[in-house]
């Protein structure tokens, strides 16, 4: 154990970067000396240390993978320096006790050796051997926790170191990221400010444009003011006279207009007066002729009412005759002959009295008609 530099490579239980030998696991090793040490208990030793050692580096597996777990969630280990200090302090204690064991156990011995000489020098080159292997087998186990602690070390610098360069390299993308968000609000700060700038700028340009135009119209108003009072002066005094002139006009033209209505009445008059006579001549040419043939036609009427009496009553007398005849003849032969004969006669003289009526009409009508086409 002297040769091994335990601050260098032993580490806290908890989580070290390395191997550890822990003596606490099996209690304190039984001195070799001792007589209830045999071969078969030295090789039983070497098993359960090599057991011991196995469970050991599972330990230190798992811790490795607990320390590299909390490196990565960012909770910062322990310090090498203060857990190499407490582990040479628990190896030191544990060394000392051996030896302790050790010396008691050969004093012991000693003071058997008068009885059992030859077991002790058995046991005690056994015991011999056994401590020999057992440092070798141990510096083999130290070498191979300093190799795998060693390792797990720089495996430890590396994740530290690339866990430091992912830091390093986030909190340069988010020092980026917020530069870039301040230029860009910087940038809308002046863009904002260059907006608002601009805007007074307008507003003061719209502002002054308002007043130059107020000023305008106010003077052009006043100029149009002056002209147009001049203008309504001058036309009115145009309109004036123009509505004198017209009427001028308009006198002239209504007598004019008067003196050839008057003429036009007065020939109207005269054409009208000479009509009327001819009219009236003429109406009474008419009305002669028409009171001519009215007595005319009257006369024709008497006529032919009195040819119309004659012929009834020359009609009715024969009626009358016949009527009587028949009767008589009737009364002398009684056939039904004479009074077929009688019934035609009468048909006929009722169509002939028809006819005369016809006649009548008839004449009456030419006379009417002869009347018209005299007018």
């Amino acid at each position: 154990m002297g040769e091994i530099d335990v601050a260098a490579f032993m580490d806290d239980r908890d989580g070290g970067h390395g191997g550890q030998l822990d003596f606490e696991l099996l209690g304190a090793i039984p001195p070799i000396t001792s007589r209830r040490v045999d071969v078969a208990s030295g090789v039983s030793i070497a098993r359960s240390e090599k057991q011991a050692a196995r469970e050991l580096i599972a330990s230190g597996k798992a811790a490795d993978r607990v320390r590299v777990e909390a490196c990565a969630a960012g909770v910062r280990p322990a310090s090498a320096r203060t857990k190499a200090t407490s582990v040479a302090v628990r190896c030191t204690v544990e060394h000392h006790r051996f030896e302790k064991d050790e010396a008691t156990e050969l004093a012991a011995a000693s003071g058997c050796q008068g009885s059992v000489s030859m077991v002790g020098e058995d046991a005690r080159a056994h015991a011999a051997e056994a401590r020999r292997d057992e440092r070798q087998h141990l510096s083999k186990y130290v070498q191979g926790q300093i190799f795998e602690r060693r390792h797990r070390k720089r495996e430890s610098e590396i994740a530290s170191a690339s866990q430091r360069l992912r830091k390093r390299q986030q909190f340069d993308a988010y020092k980026q990221s917020v530069g870039n968000r301040l230029l860009n609000e910087r940038l809308d700060e002046q863009a904002k400010a260059a907006s608002v700038k601009a805007a007074i700028e307008q507003k003061r340009a719209r502002a002054s444009a308002r007043q130059i135009l107020a000023n305008d119209l106010k003077e052009f108003f006043v100029k149009h003011t002056l002209i147009d009072e001049t203008c309504r002066k001058v036309d009115t005094k145009n309109i004036k006279a123009e509505e004198r002139a017209a009427t001028r006009r308009m006198a002239a033209d209504s007598r004019d207009e008067h003196r050839a209505r008057a003429q036009d009445l007065a020939a109207k008059r005269e054409a009208q007066r000479q009509q009327q006579e001819t009219r009236d001549s003429e109406e009474r040419c008419r009305f002669a002729l028409a009171l001519k043939t009215q007595r005319q036609a009257e006369e024709r009427e008497a006529d032919a009412r009195r040819t119309r009496v004659a012929v009834k009553t020359e009609l009715d007398g024969y009626i009358r005759t016949a009527k009587s005849q028949l009767l008589a003849r009737g009364a002398e032969a009684g056939t039904s002959l004479d009074v077929e004969a009688y019934e035609r006669s009468l048909a006929r003289f009722a169509e002939l009295a028809e006819e005369v009526q016809q006649h009548g009409e008839d004449m009456r009508a030419a006379i009417g008609q002869a009347a018209a086409g005299a007018e």
